[in-house]
């Protein structure tokens, strides 16, 4: 029985492998949505870090304000870059890139928007602050391990593609260590003393941003040139 659910998995893993990775347009696409984000993510820390050391209060609002501006049409040009994979994915054949792509866009998309209109339900419902608070927190707790859990998706996607299965277990170590910082050790602060702003960043957040940024882009680079040998050693 064991070996029959084993060979099982093993062809299921065949299948996505044959239907994702060896489809160059797939890996492309796949490729330019984790660069597109790393990127996103890391202009908007590195704004919102820089601008806190560096800026007065008044100055950092106007540098806050402007890269959420900018992040928001960023967001949106993927989005449009997304709905035109998604409309000629959704004709095709290819079953599981096409259920990789509603996973991407439900956390990608879907779940800032769902969480904007609860918060702007908070503002008008009859709550103390302190409560409001507490459920934005909640909220910004959801989109960090939705986010952590979509990159640890595609890695799992380029161990499958690259053929390198030990990479999952990369994905592994990612969330624990997430969910241990968030669990246990939520409240280590760094304080930025040299500031001119009173400025601290949690441990979790820290690691957070650097995954969904670094980890995206360094991710994508991989991908890149993985399949690119694998082309040339095909080619050959």
């Amino acid at each position: 029985m064991k070996n029959i659910l084993l060979d099982a998995a093993l062809n299921d893993i065949r299948t996505i492998r044959d239907s994702i990775g060896d489809s160059k347009s797939a890996s492309s696409q796949i490729y330019k949505f984790m660069l597109y984000l790393g990127i996103i993510n890391l202009i908007y820390f590195t704004i919102i870090t820089v601008g806190a050391i560096t800026l007065d209060l008044y100055t950092y609002q106007i540098a806050s304000n402007t890269s959420k501006l900018l992040t928001t049409f960023l967001y949106v040009a993927v989005f449009i870059y997304f709905m035109k994979i998604y409309k000629k994915e959704r004709s095709g054949s290819n079953k599981y890139y096409f259920s990789f792509l509603c996973v991407f866009a439900g956390v990608t998309f879907l779940l800032p928007i769902m969480m904007l209109l609860i918060r702007i339900m908070l503002y008008y419902m009859p709550f103390s602050n302190e409560k409001i608070v507490e459920s934005i927190v909640y909220l910004q707790n959801i989109s960090m391990l939705s986010n952590i859990l979509l990159f640890c998706t595609f890695i799992i996607i380029c161990a499958v593609i690259l053929r390198k299965i030990i990479m999952s277990s990369i994905s592994a170590i990612i969330i624990f260590v997430y969910l241990v910082l968030s669990g246990v050790y939520n409240d280590i602060e760094f304080m930025i003393s040299y500031s001119r702003l009173p400025t601290s960043i949690s441990l979790v957040s820290l690691y957070y941003h650097i995954v969904i940024s670094f980890g995206f882009i360094i991710l994508a680079i991989i991908l890149r040139n993985g399949c690119g040998a694998g082309c040339s050693n095909g080619n050959q």
